[in-house]
């Protein structure tokens, strides 16, 4: 995306429409990069310090588990038995599902990666994020996947 006037209307005049899709939940929330429970920010102490011990701590801070049920298309990834380190989804360009991955909490515990139109999570009261926005604490939420439904010009080539 041009940031420069003159590469911006050569942009509007010459570029080419490139089609993206968005995640959109129950109330209307639109998510055009990624949701992830817990949001990186979460579990981290706040305060004065310097961006670099900010970085660093956020790297080496592992949040604490929660206890979610993660639905894929009505389908149970986990369950309220076993807590989860990250659920993260995105909707990847081009694709018509999003991209779901459930990181379980634990030894022995393995990575789900699956695609799915509709993902729900439930749990007792969670944080998000949308596209790195804190958003909660909520009970349950729903996204959709919808490809294809907003456009940029961006320059040919």
């Amino acid at each position: 995306m041009p940031t420069e006037p003159v590469a911006a209307a050569r942009a509007v005049l010459t570029g080419v429409p490139r089609d993206f899709g968005m995640l959109l939940d129950e109330e209307d929330g639109v998510v055009l990069g990624e949701v992830r429970i817990p949001g990186r920010g979460q579990g981290h102490p706040g305060g004065w310090r310097s961006l670099w011990a900010k970085l660093v701590a956020a790297e080496q801070v592992e949040p604490e588990p929660s206890r979610l049920r993660v639905e894929a298309d009505g389908r149970p990834l986990c369950g309220h038995d076993r807590p989860v380190r990250l659920v993260a989804l995105r909707l990847p360009m081009g694709s018509v599902a999003a991209e779901v991955v459930v990181r379980p909490a634990g030894p022995g515990g393995s990575l789900v990666r699956v695609r799915a139109s509709s993902v729900t999570v439930r749990g007792r009261t969670f944080g998000y994020e949308a596209d790195g926005c804190p958003v909660g604490p909520v009970r349950t939420r729903t996204w959709t996947a919808h490809p294809d439904t907003w456009a940029l010009l961006l320059p040919a080539g």
